[in-house]
């Protein structure tokens, strides 16, 4: 699965969610990569975008206003980024009040079951300490279990206590993906089927999960998310070519690794896609590969 440097990246996380650099950080980094559009979709909130603009703007770098949302569609949890949305809106002043009512309820679930698991009082306001201005979530917790000394790693943390089956993962009633699509088209924002690979279907379920986006009015699929086989970019391909949907990609960036960077994911073949970037940019930018990596 190669891997190449884009000049675009439409999909990425500061530490404003759960990404490893801090919005200043990762304006520097697409700068030194050389990008030309990025879109900081950090989860339940454009605060990413909010603080990385004004940065972006003085490195000459197109900013989209972004957010990836979780939601749901037949009780299956799945992950919509919001391209290109007005963020003072309040359709999505809505949309993240709402993320942060169930972001707040998970929160409080957890630390009730931590304090009477692990005899440890008063978690959530431990753990909201962490957090700061971050969006709140699970990998907040696992740093908490790290500064407690209850688990040495992120990874123990999930495999003790926070991940499937264990007494954090707490079920979660996400928002129907519709009434998301409709809160981020009042917004004047594109709804994106977020890494379509990544929820672990067969190709015949994907279809129809797609199917459904589709009918949902969703405008756009991720044809690529980071590295990518290329009969799965095919697929992709083809599914958006039978809807008539229009392409996104992007590279998913949390933290740099040897095989993750920001603007870095598989190839997109040339085939006349209809790029979602270009319908929110006033001057279309061509996604053009800097370098193989």
């Amino acid at each position: 699965m190669q891997q190449f440097r884009h000049n675009i990246d439409l999909h990425c996380h500061t530490t404003v969610s759960d990404g490893a650099l801090s919005p200043a950080e990762l304006v520097a980094l697409a700068q030194k990569n050389r990008l030309n559009v990025l879109a900081v979709s950090d989860h339940d909130t454009i605060n990413g975008y909010r603080e990385c603009k004004p940065l972006a703007d003085e490195a000459g770098i197109k900013l989209i206003s972004a957010a990836e949302f979780s939601c749901q569609i037949d009780k299956i949890n799945i992950h919509m980024v919001a391209l290109g949305m007005d963020p003072n809106s309040d359709a999505m002043k809505k949309a993240e009040a709402l993320q942060d009512q169930i972001r707040e309820q998970r929160a409080v679930t957890i630390s009730e079951k931590l304090e009477k698991y692990l005899s440890i009082p008063d978690v959530l306001t431990q753990v909201k300490a962490i957090s700061g201005n971050s969006v709140l979530g699970r990998p907040h917790f696992a740093r908490f279990l790290i500064e407690q000394g209850v688990v040495s790693t992120m990874e123990q943390a999930f495999n003790k206590f926070l991940g499937a089956g264990k007494i954090g993962d707490i079920k979660l009633i996400w928002p129907e993906v519709g009434d998301v699509i409709e809160l981020v088209h009042q917004a004047g924002g594109k709804a994106v089927l977020a890494h379509p690979f990544k929820y672990k279907m067969t190709k015949t379920k994907l279809s129809r999960l797609i199917d459904d986006f589709w009918d949902m009015d969703g405008d756009a699929l991720e044809v690529v998310s980071s590295r990518q086989k290329k009969d799965d970019t095919g697929w992709m391909i083809r599914q958006i070519d039978k809807r008539n949907m229009m392409a996104s990609f992007g590279s998913d960036f949390h933290a740099s690794a040897s095989w993750s960077d920001l603007g870095m994911f598989s190839a997109i073949p040339e085939v006349g896609l209809n790029w979602v970037h270009n319908s929110i940019l006033e001057e279309p930018v061509a996604l053009s590969i800097i370098e193989e990596k």
